[in-house]
């Protein structure tokens, strides 16, 4: 993944940088970016010149979200390492989970028994493990 130079060299540049980079606040350098024509010719030439020292681009999915002319999928627009990572996530709890549920299941079993024997499920369960009879036939 290629990184812009930053301010300090550390990353992209934001807009922040830039406003701090022109002396004007990140609004009028948004005001800038998206064509806005209340923003001094003075200010605007400040603004334009720290985009090109920093070669700040806008992100695209920051852009995406201020505008609403344009819906974006976060699957098919956002970063897919990350989706990757959460069903790699998924997949492991899932299988955690099974396993543990798995081992409390066998103790369980063995130490008090998951099932009535076939038996007492005949006899019927109000029976043999209330000692009430729901009706007297």
């Amino acid at each position: 993944m290629k990184h812009k130079p930053g301010r300090s060299g550390h990353g992209p540049s934001t807009i922040h940088h830039v406003a701090e980079r022109a002396g004007v606040s990140p609004m009028t350098v948004s005001r800038v970016i998206n064509g806005k024509k209340n923003v001094k010719a003075s200010t605007r030439a400040r603004v334009e010149a720290a985009i090109r020292d920093l070669s700040y681009s806008p992100n695209p999915a920051a852009t995406s979200l201020a505008r609403d002319d344009l819906i974006r999928i976060g699957l098919l627009y956002g970063n897919p390492s990350q989706l990757i990572t959460q069903l790699i996530a998924v997949v492991v709890v899932a299988a955690y989970s099974a396993a543990i549920t798995w081992v409390l299941l066998k103790v369980i079993d063995a130490v008090i028994g998951i099932r009535v024997s076939p038996e007492e499920e005949q006899r019927g369960l109000d029976t043999t493990q209330h000692g009430e009879a729901a009706y007297q036939l």
